[in-house]
């Protein structure tokens, strides 16, 4: 009985603590941020690879040897797509940074590009 309780107290402490964190959500008060003119935009990361991921795989319904036939279905999938987006000359990363550094611009932002590495 103790040991049960002890347990109870145990679980009871975590899921007390647990539900506490969180970041708090808060919107951007424009009006009250008048002052900033330049944003700073981070150059993405280009990892080489687009992935395909298939959450509704049929494989992954046939448990781990099933999951490893889907992994591997989806890694397959993923270097095809991949040739063929090089093939295009296409970049989802610059993309997306000209798309969002445009609309920064055409609202009045100055942008910085901030390298990473």
């Amino acid at each position: 009985m103790r040991f049960m309780l002890k347990w109870l107290f145990v679980l009871f402490v975590l899921f007390t603590l647990g539900s506490c964190g969180g970041i708090e959500k808060k919107a951007f008060n424009k009006s009250a941020n008048q002052d900033i003119k330049t944003i700073g935009v981070l150059e993405p990361a280009n990892l080489g690879e687009y992935r395909v991921v298939n959450f509704d795989h049929p494989g992954l319904a046939f448990g781990i040897v099933g999951g490893l036939l889907a992994a591997s279905d989806m890694k397959s999938k993923s270097s095809q797509f991949t040739e063929q987006i090089k093939l295009r000359n296409f970049s989802l990363y610059e993309d997306l940074q000209n798309a969002l550094m445009t609309e920064l611009q055409r609202v009045g932002y100055a942008i910085k590009l901030i390298k990473v590495d």
